[in-house]
């Protein structure tokens, strides 16, 4: 059971790295204040084990420095297909943004990722982090975003008592970046996304995200 839970756990928490995108360009969504998106996302896992990995998204920026966000992703290996769900919160510090750089955005953000798998397990992902993001112009009409996001990933497994009678459940701590340009132009954004645990054996997963903002 060991490998396998490994790979669910990193792949929650890249999942959870690429999900932890809030409504500050630090944490990866190109909005002013008092602006929602919607949008929706792919990965492309290595491995044809993997599966598909895509999801849904939306966020808030508050008013201020405050961001809220939210998710699901959708995992489908072609004879199964599970979903997990996740929120968090990023904060602004506008004076960490402005000793980098004078357009430079800057906010810790923490989140969660919860996948439930029937007759398996149960995951809980917890990545905390600090965002840096910036918008630049790109033409009349048109911004470039890039962030990054690396954060500390607290994960855990417990397997499902009926399946794995007396097992414990299993915790580890990763290191994990994410990382992407998005591309804005009038009210949508279309990007492309990278993200990675540096784990054993894990490789980068490469994908793109598109949405609209309000």
């Amino acid at each position: 059971m060991k490998k396998t839970t490994v790979g669910i756990l990193a792949a929650l928490a890249a999942v959870t790295a690429a999900s932890g995108a809030s409504a500050q360009i630090c944490a990866g969504f190109p909005t002013g204040d008092r602006q929602f998106t919607f949008g929706a996302n792919l990965l492309f896992p290595e491995g044809a084990e993997a599966g598909d990995i895509w999801g849904v998204e939306v966020s808030y920026n508050a008013q201020g420095p405050l961001g809220f966000f939210g998710g699901v992703t959708f995992f489908d290996d072609g004879e199964d297909s599970e979903q997990s769900f996740g929120a968090g919160v990023a904060w602004e510090l506008v004076s960490l943004g402005a000793m980098i750089g004078p357009s430079v955005s800057a906010c810790p953000v923490v989140s969660f990722e919860y996948l439930d798998i029937d007759g398996f397990g149960s995951a809980l992902a917890v990545p905390v982090g600090v965002g840096f993001g910036t918008n630049l112009s790109a033409g009349p009409g048109f911004s470039l975003s890039p962030y990054i996001i690396p954060a500390v990933i607290f994960s855990q497994f417990n397997p499902d008592d009926d399946l794995f009678p007396g097992a414990d459940s299993e915790s580890d701590t990763n290191f994990g970046i994410d990382g992407g340009v998005l591309l804005g132009f009038g009210t949508f954004f279309i990007g492309g996304t990278i993200q990675h645990v540096f784990q054993d054996d894990a490789d980068p997963t490469f994908g793109i995200r598109a949405g609209i903002r309000l």
